[in-house]
């Protein structure tokens, strides 16, 4: 069950992945609360928005991937493509028929962010915390 909030566990110690994570998450949080209001105005504009600073998101961190040649960066990849796929699908769902199992694709979409941030997030930052040249940790 979400949380509420992200939580200190959650933190990777990467000041702009965490505050973006944050605000993933807050904005998946008040598309829950558009959902539940029934707002469906809301509910257009914050899906819209969520795709949107994913997509950004996305792109930055594949920008810090590929600029600090991260070994995982294919597998992280396709992690972000199957959300972006998600959005669209849930997108999709919840603006052609918000009362189809929105709530529960949202809190699907919730808990998938978290594990994501949980365990290919942290593996990279990481990564990015490591010095210069440094071999890699087991």
């Amino acid at each position: 069950m979400p949380t509420g909030k992200m939580g200190a566990n959650a933190a990777s110690g990467i000041d702009t992945m965490d505050h973006e994570h944050a605000l993933e998450l807050q904005m998946v949080r008040a598309l829950q609360e558009a959902l539940a209001d029934e707002d469906r105005a809301k509910v257009v504009v914050l899906m819209d928005q969520l795709k949107t600073f994913a997509n950004a998101h996305f792109l930055a961190e594949q920008h810090l991937m590929r600029l600090h040649a991260y070994p995982g960066f294919a597998s992280h990849l396709i992690e972000h493509d199957r959300l972006i796929a998600e959005l669209r699908e849930l997108s999709t769902k919840v603006l052609g028929d918000p009362a189809a199992d929105a709530k529960t694709a949202i809190e699907s979409l919730e808990m998938w962010m978290l594990a994501h941030i949980h365990t290919e997030d942290e593996a990279l930052a990481e990564f990015l915390r490591q010095p210069i040249g440094a071999p890699p940790r087991s």
